[in-house]
């Protein structure tokens, strides 16, 4: 079983925490996510632009905000594993979601799926390994009966 711990910083609009769950509870139950150790934990933290900007820019040497940012840190603990911890803006989200013409929670849900994904191996350093990572994205999130307006990341 795969745990997730929620965080939200102060003043940040009201998240659907309890659908975002359920759902992602589908999406982790992807036998790409075979790989995980069982019992494991999965930190994500949902901050404004400001924060993910300084992350960004002391993680990356981007001085910018972005969309998520995750880090694996596959850390055994007493009583389970932890993976690693996803960083959401929240301000970053709501602005592509409107763009996109898709509802925030299908926006956090592609952008907690991108990070699962970092957190089991994958990554888009070449374009070869990105396209590995946006076709399983695809097939998850199809999967999951999560189409509708989200695939317009072209995708």
């Amino acid at each position: 079983m795969i745990s997730i711990d929620y965080s939200v910083e102060d003043s940040v609009p009201d998240l659907p925490l309890k659908e975002l769950d359920e759902w992602l509870q589908k999406i982790l139950s992807d036998s790409v996510f075979n790989s995980f150790p069982n019992p494991s934990k999965i930190s994500v933290v949902f901050v404004h632009d400001e924060k993910i900007k300084e992350m960004n820019s002391n993680y990356r040497g981007k001085n910018e905000p972005t969309d998520v940012l995750t880090f694996v840190l596959n850390e055994e603990l007493p009583d389970n594993y932890l993976l690693g911890e996803i960083i959401i803006s929240t301000d970053t989200a709501k602005l592509d979601a409107n763009e996109l013409n898709i509802s925030q929670t299908q926006e956090y849900l592609w952008l907690l799926t991108h990070g699962f994904l970092h957190l089991a191996g994958y990554d888009h350093h070449s374009e070869k390994d990105g396209s590995v990572m946006k076709n399983h994205e695809y097939r998850i999130l199809r999967n999951s009966n999560l189409c509708g307006g989200i695939y317009q990341y072209g995708i």
